[in-house]
């Protein structure tokens, strides 16, 4: 049976306000960090892009999860290594992608 090689051309019509996520990310940490692990990783991927991020409270909202459920998995990226917290004064926090 002979195999015949498709070209396959994919065009993003998107209005480029994207971002890149390491395949890495997806095929070792996506299984053992959830659904909304891995969401939420993406947040923090695209506020950083930005330089900024909002309120915890704003962004489980935008999430459309609650609070107790983003601390638990702030806690689950932290533990895979995923995103470091550093607390700098009492009311600033850097977030670190990793």
């Amino acid at each position: 049976m002979k195999m015949r090689n498709k070209i396959i051309e994919i065009k993003d019509v998107r209005d480029q306000d994207w971002y890149w996520v390491s395949t890495r990310v997806l095929n070792e940490y996506a299984s053992k960090v959830g659904v909304i692990g891995f969401a939420l990783y993406l947040a923090y991927l695209v506020y950083a892009k930005d330089s900024f991020l909002p309120s915890e409270e704003k962004v489980a909202e935008k999430l459309g999860i609650s609070m107790r459920t983003l601390k638990k998995y702030k806690r689950i990226l932290e533990e895979y290594g995923l995103i470091k917290v550093e607390r700098e004064e009492e009311k600033e926090i850097i977030y670190i992608i990793l």
